[in-house]
């Protein structure tokens, strides 16, 4: 996992975890990545149905 503290850089994000519209494109990048020592999918299960489902696919 790669960590910044720096006051002007935060990695991961604090509230990476609670955003379903940045969890979801992550695991359909990479379904193993780990924040924390935990998985993409064991976060977005803590999040609201509505609020997964409200993300969409993009197509260009």
């Amino acid at each position: 996992d790669i960590v910044s503290t720096d006051e002007k850089l935060l990695i991961p994000h604090p509230r990476i975890k609670e955003r379903a519209f940045v969890l979801v494109p992550l695991m359909d990048l990479n379904k193993e990545l780990t924040i924390e020592g935990k998985t993409i999918e064991a976060y977005l299960e803590h999040l609201n149905q509505e609020e997964r489902d409200e993300v969409k696919k993009f197509r260009l």
